[in-house]
């Protein structure tokens, strides 16, 4: 062994991809100490994309704020500048993991655009925005209402919609938005549409604490904001690919914004030069907590094996479950499941290291 690549997603609720990658390194020292590792800290998008890019650019900073939470409380958030970049986590003002109550019915993405704001008036011009881990389902107009854009019922009174009052938007007033001459990339693996069988609300709204007939209703009030969108600004982005992505936040940030959508992993790839980070290597280790078809859907994992089949390179797979029946032809080398079977999520919590180290210790005495 002469070179060696860790480049994982993180282990949902249990192991972030910089945690994975130092415990990589502590093995990897153990059992080839004179072959070279490189440690990748990676993300497609969504949660964790902060930390990427911090990684990334270390002469960059973080930037602290308050701003409103999903349940319009107040929230300790932050995003990552550098350059005149910054980098902006939905998760991080609008997550899941930010809720006092999961309802996607009440949830609003206002503290996101609070965050946009901030940095816009701090003069930064060019934004990512990584849109996973969302708990809304608001079209983005909460975003909006945050940058000025002025959302008015049948009284012309402005309010602030959230997925249930979406059908009481009469009017939208975008004459006074700000960030309008930003540069806005959003970064996202979805590739669901803003409404529909296959949209935002039916695919991820139960996930968000939404019932039956809530997600009938947040679905039906998606295709009325958009007929809204479009009479305001002219554009019809509910065909998007991507334009279900947090709640459909893309759509209002595509309609309003000029927002593009693009593969928040083949993006930070490139960023981060990850091609010519694993020239040379005789394996890169990749994973994430659960392997299944998705994996293999625009997600950091095939984002990784793209690059790595480029250059010929052989890819395992660590993951903490293995939801395959066949392993895809022309994908891993090896795919080493972490997690014993039967484990409550809370023992899985507190022992996630120790198994990924049993583990890859294991498999360094087979090679």
């Amino acid at each position: 062994m002469n070179k060696c690549v860790i480049a994982s997603d993180s282990f949902k609720g249990t192991l972030s991809s910089k945690q994975i990658a130092n415990l990589f390194e502590k093995e990897f020292k153990k059992a080839f100490p004179k072959a070279h590792l490189e440690k990748v800290v990676l993300g497609d998008g969504g949660e964790n994309t902060l930390e990427v890019f911090a990684n990334a650019f270390p002469n960059g900073k973080y930037i602290q704020c308050k701003v409103t939470g999903p349940n319009f409380q107040v929230v300790k958030a932050k995003y990552f500048v550098y350059g005149k970049t910054a980098v902006i986590e939905l998760a991080e003002a609008s997550g899941l993991t930010k809720t006092i109550i999961k309802n996607p019915l009440q949830t609003t993405t206002f503290g996101v655009g609070e965050l946009i704001k901030d940095a816009y008036l701090k003069g930064f011009r060019n934004f990512y925005v990584a849109l996973g881990g969302s708990s809304t389902n608001d079209g983005g107009c909460g975003l909006l209402s945050a940058l000025g854009v002025k959302f008015l019922d049948c009284k012309n009174e402005a309010f602030v919609p959230t997925g249930r009052n979406l059908c009481n938007i009469n009017d939208i007033d975008a004459s006074n938005i700000i960030a309008k001459d930003a540069r806005f990339t959003i970064l996202s693996d979805v590739k669901n549409t803003m409404f529909g069988p296959l949209g935002a609300a039916y695919t991820f709204s139960k996930q968000k604490g939404a019932l039956k007939d809530d997600i009938e209703l947040l679905d039906k009030n998606l295709k009325y904001l958009n007929e809204v969108f479009i009479k305001s600004s002219g554009n019809d982005v509910s065909k998007v690919l991507g334009s279900g992505a947090a709640g459909a936040s893309s759509s209002g940030m595509m309609a309003f914004l000029d927002a593009k959508i693009v593969s928040g992993i083949e993006t930070i790839l490139n960023l981060i030069h990850f091609h010519e980070t694993i020239k040379g290597s005789d394996y890169v280790f990749t994973g994430e907590g659960k392997l299944d078809n998705q994996s293999f859907n625009g997600k950091l994992i095939s984002g990784v094996l793209n690059k790595t089949k480029q250059q010929n390179i052989r890819t395992i797979c660590v993951c903490g479950v293995n939801d395959l029946i066949k392993i895809p032809d022309n994908t891993f080398y090896k795919v080493i499941t972490t997690t014993p079977k039967d484990l409550t999520s809370e023992e899985i919590k507190k022992k996630a290291s120790k198994y990924y180290l049993k583990a890859i210790r294991e498999f360094f005495k087979q090679l």
